[in-house]
């Protein structure tokens, strides 16, 4: 639980490989639910998939992160976008179909 050592170290790892994305999904979860810095999270969401745009978890995280914002329409683009990707991830059609 200590978070500022834990994105400390992601850092780094972005640093030595620039194409880690899952450094910057971690970033992001831990922005998203342990921080709660919404405006941080899409940043790094955002950032890992400009790396990997198939991020099935970037984008279900980032739909949730647009769904507590009540923003319906970005959020349903990026539970879209998981279902895409996995046509099979349960999470995002649940939460897609919740806003439908």
């Amino acid at each position: 639980k200590d978070y500022p050592t834990a994105i400390k170290e992601y850092k780094h790892l972005i640093q030595t490989d620039t194409a880690y994305y899952l450094a910057l999904f971690n970033i992001a979860y831990i922005k998203q639910f342990h921080q709660s810095e919404a405006d941080s999270a899409i940043y790094f969401y955002q950032s890992a998939l400009s790396i990997e745009p198939e991020c099935v978890k970037c984008w279900h995280n980032l739909g949730l992160v647009y769904k507590d914002r009540n923003d319906r329409p970005n959020a349903l683009k990026c539970f879209s976008k998981a279902l895409k990707y996995n046509p099979d991830y349960i999470l995002s059609r649940e939460e897609a179909d919740k806003l439908r």
